[in-house]
């Protein structure tokens, strides 16, 4: 599969490597609380070594980036579960770049990736008062659940 090409003109999209932690950390840091917050729940204020682990681990999962020659302006992360075959994704996009229809683009390509990668069942977990996120996870047909304590899970079944 291909993710050099993005439907935003200017972004380019590839699996991130380790030569990218402080590229993230720079996207992380040009990121309001408030978008923080929606990807974390948490404000997560300085991004570090150890979370760049537990997003870009091989065995862990992948992470996917969006950029433009400057900078990386999104990323996606796969994170693969205890379970065979299932995952959860997850997404952050620069605040800037918000609206734009990165968020998007790159949920398709990752929701490909996932299938192209074997899986065959993928989660998001999001905050309800994440009203954009919430928006998309439908748009692209995702099985909506409300959980409680303000949270919905988003199904997708790739088989």
């Amino acid at each position: 599969m291909r993710y050099d090409s993005f439907p935003v003109a200017g972004l380019r999209t590839r699996a991130a490597g380790v030569q990218d932690f402080e590229a993230v950390r720079a996207m992380h840091g040009r990121c309001s609380a408030e978008s923080r917050v929606r990807r974390y729940w948490t404000s997560v204020p300085e991004f570090s070594r150890t979370h760049w682990r537990t997003l870009a681990e091989p065995e862990r999962g992948t992470m996917v980036v969006a950029h433009n020659d400057d900078h990386i302006v999104a990323m996606a992360n796969i994170l693969y579960l205890d379970k065979a075959g299932q995952a959860e994704i997850a997404f952050l996009v620069e605040d800037a770049w918000q609206s734009r229809g990165v968020g998007t683009g790159l949920a398709r390509q990752t929701l490909e990736r996932c299938r192209a990668e074997g899986l065959h069942t993928v989660f998001a977990w999001v905050c309800v008062t994440n009203t954009r996120m919430q928006r998309l996870m439908r748009s692209l047909g995702a099985h909506h659940r409300a959980l409680g304590d303000g949270e919905s899970q988003f199904t997708y079944d790739l088989t």
